[in-house]
């Protein structure tokens, strides 16, 4: 393991440094407060030994509210029971040469720079699936970035607009 200190430059800056880093062929992320399940990576992994045209692999989550709020403050938080399809980075197990094909996470989005990344992984075709199992816990507290970054929420009518504008100059070259 390898601690790197830097200033606070969002989320996005914060995972293209880890990358950086990095010298592996796989790339998989856990943010400080979610929980990986025991055996995440080894039955990720087997998967992408055993499919080696598969660019991804996503697995289940499980969100859970954090056990230290207070329960006033629990009550108000939306913490589903059911199971969510894991399209987030905690729930992913990547390839480093499909991740650089698609590039870093963008830094200039307060929210959604992993939508936005998964946009144009699936823009660029990456091949990806979904595991039936739970890979992560999510726990869900009043400061997550989604909560705590409320004004930012248009980030993400912002990263739509711009993956249908991609999609239309790509269709307009063919037509």
């Amino acid at each position: 393991m390898r601690y790197c200190f830097r200033s606070h430059g969002g989320i996005g800056a914060a995972r293209n440094r880890g990358i950086d880093l990095s010298q592996g062929k796989f790339l998989a992320f856990l943010d400080a407060d979610d929980l990986w399940v025991e055996d995440k990576l080894a039955r990720q992994m087997a998967i992408l030994e055993n499919y080696p045209d598969l660019d991804i692999v996503f697995g289940h989550v499980r969100q859970f509210i954090s056990l230290e709020l207070d329960e006033g403050i629990a009550k108000k938080i939306n913490c589903p029971d059911e199971l969510m399809l894991g399209y987030v980075t905690g729930a992913m197990l990547i390839r480093r040469n499909a991740f650089l094909r698609v590039g870093p996470f963008e830094t200039r989005w307060q929210v959604g720079e992993f939508i936005d990344w998964y946009l144009k992984a699936v823009e660029r075709d990456l091949k990806s699936l979904m595991m039936p199992e739970v890979v992560l816990k999510r726990r869900l507290h009043n400061t997550n970035t989604v909560i705590r970054e409320r004004k930012s929420q248009t980030d993400y009518i912002r990263i739509l607009k711009a993956s249908l504008d991609r999609r239309r100059r790509v269709r307009n070259q063919y037509e």
